[in-house]
């Protein structure tokens, strides 16, 4: 396994420049004096604390240490591992060298585990000696071998999480010209740059909290409630971490063999939706068959975070114009009759059929939800079938971007100023007048009323109801729109691909006729 990653290109190409002896002295000098002021001002504070003429308590002196050698290994394998991908991922990309490295004949995940590792051969190493003082400070301290794997782990998969997460930003950035890049390098480096220091600074401060035996058994020995067993808190994490981390660097992979496909094939994206609602709903199952007004709010935010999840994911996985059009292509070869043109065809090549699929996965739980927290049927009919409309409307918006992102008429901006001016507009429109009359038109103002309250209580399901037709009315007639530019399209591949068939038949002929005189 370690020769046939050391055998990897990349690895390979970074480790020639990362292990110069010049590059190896220095970092080892930063190390060793970061090293040294650590202890040097741990010891101090232990001292400046401690009564005089009272002997050094080496277990209370390692614990006190304990929590910085814990934000040094998370700097280290969290943040710096993390970051040097990213800020040579977006050097290529201004430099213009990254088309260079797109077009190497390796795997994506080989590339993907190239950037992994070979871009962290100097923290990796640093990091692994930085956890090994930690463990050893606890065993000082005498936190025992069951919590220092626990903590172990969390580090581990954690850092695993961060890492492939900054590379999965990087490279679904990277479809950009070199100008665009230059931009797209800012924006995303601050993303990045947000998210590893949310996640850097969030355990260091917890770690600092715990300066004490007694605090930290009690931070590992936290359980959570899932479905009808209880877990340990930090190895819930680290195992998310993990299994987070493996679609991270799936999606990044996807994105490095080919930077014009989605991050998740349809079916990864279902699966995807799926976990995360099994985890999440995993939290909330001891809490489902309490009917309050509580749970109903409850179950009604639940089901909206996950809606828009749901949207999240759709918007990650769709496929472009040329997927689209070489998935014509391939039905206009394997068929034996392209020419009959469906909507249930043009639906199932769209990304609509995706969007309608994350639905159907989505509304199961939420339904469950729904039910189990006291809505009444009605209730629901009306709810579930707005969230329907609004998918429609979402997905039949982004299919006309998609069409039209490419063509020298801006209609996709078009379309785009219009669904933000359609739903931001009544929304701010009924926020202004304080009017829930015009609030219900637009989904934002809908899920507002969703929640009891005032402006709730003077609207009746007769409006919401006027409200779901006006907005279906929309939702489909963008719809229709869409199944008419995909029949054009369809119609224009089918003819040039059989104009094509034809060309070849009769050249084939020429060539027959000429080989036969």
């Amino acid at each position: 396994m370690f020769e046939k990653l050391m055998n990897n290109p990349i690895i390979k190409r970074y480790s020639f420049s990362l292990f110069r002896r010049n590059s190896i002295i220095v970092a080892s000098i930063i190390y060793i004096s970061l090293i040294m002021l650590i202890n040097t001002i741990t010891f101090l504070y232990f001292v400046a604390n401690m009564q005089s003429n009272t002997p050094i308590d080496v277990q209370k002196l390692a614990m006190t240490a304990y929590p910085w050698m814990l934000g040094l290994s998370v700097i280290l394998l969290w943040g710096m591992a993390s970051i040097t991908p990213a800020n040579i991922i977006f050097s290529q990309i201004t430099k213009g060298s990254y088309d260079f490295f797109e077009i190497l004949p390796l795997s994506g995940r080989t590339k993907a585990t190239g950037l992994l590792i070979g871009t962290n051969l100097i923290y990796y190493p640093l990091a692994a000696i930085s956890i090994i003082l930690t463990i050893q400070y606890g065993m000082l301290g005498g936190v025992g071998p069951i919590q220092q794997l626990n903590i172990l782990l969390l580090f581990l998969f954690g850092g695993l999480f961060c890492n492939t997460l900054s590379v999965l930003l990087c490279v679904s950035s990277t479809n950009l010209n070199k100008k665009q890049s230059k931009i797209g390098t800012n924006k995303n480096g601050s993303i990045v740059g947000i998210i590893i220091l949310a996640l850097v600074f969030g355990i260091p401060i917890i770690g600092a909290l715990s300066d004490s035996k007694q605090g930290i058994n009690e931070l590992l020995e936290l359980k959570w409630n899932f479905y009808s067993f209880k877990i340990s808190a930090i190895l819930f994490i680290s195992l998310a971490a993990l299994y987070f981390a493996g679609w991270n660097f799936t999606g990044a992979a996807r994105k490095l063999q080919d930077k014009t496909l989605p991050m998740f094939t349809r079916g990864g994206a279902v699966k995807y939706l799926i976990s995360l609602q099994f985890i999440l709903f995993g939290f909330f199952f001891n809490y489902l068959f309490r009917d309050s007004i509580e749970m109903s709010r409850f179950a009604g935010a639940f089901a909206i975070v996950l809606f828009f999840i749901m949207l999240a994911i759709y918007l990650a996985t769709r496929r472009n114009k040329k997927r689209i059009i070489q998935s014509i292509d391939r039905i206009a070869i394997t068929e034996k009759k392209p020419m009959s043109v469906t909507i249930l065809k043009i639906v199932n090549i769209s990304n609509i059929s995706e969007a309608l699929i994350l639905f159907t996965v989505w509304a199961i739980p939420a339904l469950i939800f729904a039910i189990t927290s006291g809505y009444s049927i009605n209730s629901i009919i009306i709810h579930f079938c707005t969230f329907a409309i609004f998918t429609i409307l979402a997905a039949s918006c982004s299919e006309f971007y998609i069409l039209f992102k490419d063509s020298k008429w801006k209609y996709h901006f078009l379309i785009t100023l219009f669904f933000f001016v359609y739903q931001g507009g009544i929304f701010l429109g009924g926020i202004l007048s304080r009017s829930g009359d015009l609030l219900i038109f637009s989904f934002p103002g809908y899920i507002i009323l969703m929640f009891p309250g005032n402006l709730t209580e003077k609207i009746s399901n007769i409006q919401r109801i006027q409200a779901l037709i006006f907005n279906a009315f929309i939702a489909f007639a963008l719809f229709g729109c869409v199944i008419s530019f995909y029949t054009m399209l369809w119609q224009k591949i089918i003819a040039d691909f059989k104009l094509k068939k034809v060309i070849d038949e009769e050249k084939s002929k020429k060539k027959e006729e000429t080989q036969s005189e």
